[in-house]
């Protein structure tokens, strides 16, 4: 269990990185699209629990490639 919030708390501390690189990633697919940091992590609230909400919003209707709308990038 230590090792499983050791672990968290490494990722956690490196939140900015993973976020800039998902909304580079948005914004080469699509460049139209605005990209915000939600939640706790974008109020100073990070904790062991915490995760990195990201809100994607797109200006025009996208078609989805995939069924569902998320998928595990870890």
């Amino acid at each position: 269990m230590e090792r499983m919030y050791r672990n968290r708390l490494l990722l956690l501390h490196e939140w900015r990185d993973i976020a800039y690189r998902i909304a580079r990633i948005v914004k080469n697919l699509y460049p139209e699209a605005k990209v915000h940091l939600i939640g706790g992590i974008a109020e100073n609230r990070i904790t062991v629990n915490s995760d990195i909400d990201i809100a994607v919003v797109f200006k025009n209707r996208v078609k989805w490639r995939r069924k569902n709308r998320y998928l595990n990038i870890y």
